[in-house]
C-alpha cells in the first residue's frame, strides 16, 4: 500500500456565531443540537448541516439562539474567516477555480481586483477588450460606424437600423462610451 496520510479535520467556532456553529479546514459546517435547558454545558451534539446552491457557491442559513435572526451565508467566507482570519474587505478565492471546493487549502483572501484578474486570466470569462460571445457587432462594424458618424454620412437612428441593434448603442459606440480600446 501507498504512503496516503490523512490529515485530521480541525474544527473552528463559526465567528459571530460561537457555540452554535462550527465549520472545518474540509470545508464543511455542523450545527449545536440544543437539547433542554443548560444545553451548552452538556458534551457538544453537533449535526451537519446541508450547504444550498447561490449561483455555485454553497450556502447555509444561520440563526442565533433567539430563533428569530436568521442570515444566509456563503459557506467559503465562514472558512477563510475561522482559518484565514478577517476579511478586512477582501474577497475569497478560489485557487482552484471551483466554487464548491470549500477546503482551507483550496482558500485565499485576495482584493477585488486580483480574483476577477485572476478569474481573466484562467479565460473564465472574456475580456472587456475586443470582440466576446456576446459582441453583437465586430471590431471592423464598430470602426466603420464611427467612420461613417464622423463624415455625418448617416444619423444614430440610420445606423442603428442599417447594424440591427439599438440607437443607444451606436451613441455609446460613437461616444466611446464602449469599445473605448479602438480608435
Amino acid at each position: 500500500m501507498g504512503d496516503v496520510s490523512h490529515k485530521a479535520e480541525e474544527w473552528r467556532p463559526v465567528v459571530g456565531y460561537e457555540g452554535l456553529y462550527e465549520v472545518s479546514d474540509h470545508g464543511r459546517i455542523r450545527s449545536r443540537r440544543a437539547r433542554g435547558p443548560n444545553s451548552h454545558q452538556r458534551e457538544a451534539d453537533w449535526r451537519f448541516l446541508r450547504p444550498g446552491n447561490m449561483r455555485g457557491y454553497r450556502n447555509v442559513v444561520l440563526c442565533h439562539t433567539d430563533g428569530r435572526k436568521k442570515q444566509t451565508m456563503l459557506l467559503h467566507r465562514l472558512v477563510a474567516e475561522a482559518f484565514l482570519g478577517p476579511a478586512n474587505g477582501r474577497q475569497v478565492d478560489h485557487i482552484n477555480f471551483n466554487k464548491a471546493d470549500n477546503r482551507v487549502e483550496n482558500l485565499r483572501w485576495c482584493s477585488p481586483q486580483e480574483n476577477s484578474g485572476a478569474a481573466a486570466r484562467a479565460g473564465r470569462y472574456p475580456s472587456a477588450q475586443g470582440e466576446t460571445h456576446r459582441a453583437r457587432l465586430t471590431t471592423a462594424q464598430v470602426l466603420e460606424i464611427r467612420a461613417i458618424y464622423d463624415n455625418s454620412e448617416s444619423t444614430q437612428a440610420e445606423l442603428a437600423r442599417q447594424y440591427g441593434v439599438h440607437q443607444v448603442t451606436i451613441f455609446d459606440i460613437v461616444a466611446r462610451r464602449t469599445w473605448k480600446h479602438l480608435p
